[in-house]
């Protein structure tokens, strides 16, 4: 294997194991529990990079013991983020289920390796890295590979869409893209490194220690990006509090064939609740759509429609006099009409037509 590769893989490994003294001192918190998160990101590359060396015949004590580390990693990261960014998971049973597949895996396997003979050990590591596939390997595979893909979906789910970021500093979209891509590569590199082929284990090791020390260099050159970043993530959960368990693209498309198949603006009585009923919402899940997908308020949004309806009346009927076209687009009186149609397009109805 190239040297670089290894060099790569022990400076990822040195900088976790750092990062995880300096957070294994001080006060038992949650905090704390940061150690483990960059421990477990020490020790699971150090695992792999025994077995791509081969080095694992000469320690078959380590044999293993990478798996309950990777269990744990995604529970307790997903627990220790949502605690960081927002407040304490108050459902115990939530966190119980969280944490029952590593506490079983854990009891599993610790026994198995202590146990078995150091014969017995090399034996099932020559056929589990270095001759045919056993079961056990595929077993191993999917458990690992789905708590870590499971994980990182939660954990994205966290994030704000890039559509919603309130901040306009193109520097913070460029590495907030960098954050996304990297949780996604991290996962693939995990994956990658429970694979049969000592060659990809080797190559999915270099890969997540990349980006390990990328992501260290970011967050210490662009020291404010993670603190807006927290920001943008508990402002995404506080706008999108009243659409969980809401379908937004389907209500988006219900809300669009609405107004513009059945043209439900051009109802002069038209209020939120009204059209907020017809698209099997109620008035806050709608005022959120229009908000955070689309926005504009309630009012501008409908405003928007009408005048540009009455802008096509004024230009291909022009039989049509201005109080007819204000009526029939939905507003009430010819000075509502006048005030609006200013507002939206610099001039008023008279001299637009």
């Amino acid at each position: 294997m190239p040297a670089i590769g290894s060099w790569i893989v022990n400076l990822a490994i040195g900088i976790n194991v750092w990062l995880g003294l300096v957070f294994l001192l001080g006060k038992i918190q949650y905090p704390r529990l940061f150690s483990f998160l960059f421990f477990a990101m020490a020790y699971v590359p150090f695992q792999f990079q025994l077995v791509y060396t081969q080095t694992l015949l000469y320690y078959p004590y380590f044999f293993l013991t990478y798996i309950p580390f990777i269990l744990w990693f995604g529970p307790i990261a997903y627990i220790v983020f949502r605690r960081y960014i927002f407040e304490p998971i108050a459902c115990k049973r939530t966190v119980f289920w969280h944490l029952i597949l590593p506490v079983f895996s854990t009891f599993m396997i610790i026994p198995f390796v202590l146990l078995m003979p150091p014969d017995d050990k090399l034996d099932l590591i020559n056929h589990l890295y270095y001759d045919k596939v056993p079961v056990i390997h595929y077993i191993i595979f999917i458990a690992c590979s789905s708590s870590i893909l499971f994980y990182i979906y939660l954990i994205i789910r966290l994030l704000p869409n890039i559509s919603h970021i309130k901040s306009k500093n193109s520097l913070f979209f460029a590495l907030f893209i960098v954050t996304v891509s990297s949780i996604v590569v991290a996962g693939l590199g995990f994956i990658t490194m429970l694979t049969h082929s000592l060659y990809l284990l080797y190559l999915g090791n270099v890969l997540i220690s990349v980006v390990v020390l990328v992501l260290y260099g970011l967050h210490i050159r662009f020291d404010t990006y993670l603190p807006q970043l927290i920001y943008e993530i508990r402002e995404f959960k506080k706008r999108r509090s009243h659409l969980n368990g809401v379908n937004v693209s389907r209500a988006l498309f219900n809300l669009d064939a609405v107004m513009t198949k059945e043209e439900i603006y051009t109802q002069p009585d038209l209020t939120l609740e009204k059209l907020a009923e017809r698209i099997n919402l109620n008035k806050h899940q709608l005022s959120e759509l229009l908000n955070n997908e689309i926005g504009k308020s309630f009012n501008t949004y409908i405003v928007d429609y009408r005048v540009n309806r009455a802008i096509d009346y004024l230009k291909n009927d022009r039989s049509k006099t201005i109080l007819y076209i204000a009526l029939s687009v939905g507003f009430n009186s010819n000075s509502a009409f006048y005030s609006a149609f200013k507002k939206v397009t610099g001039k008023s109805p008279r001299d637009f037509r």
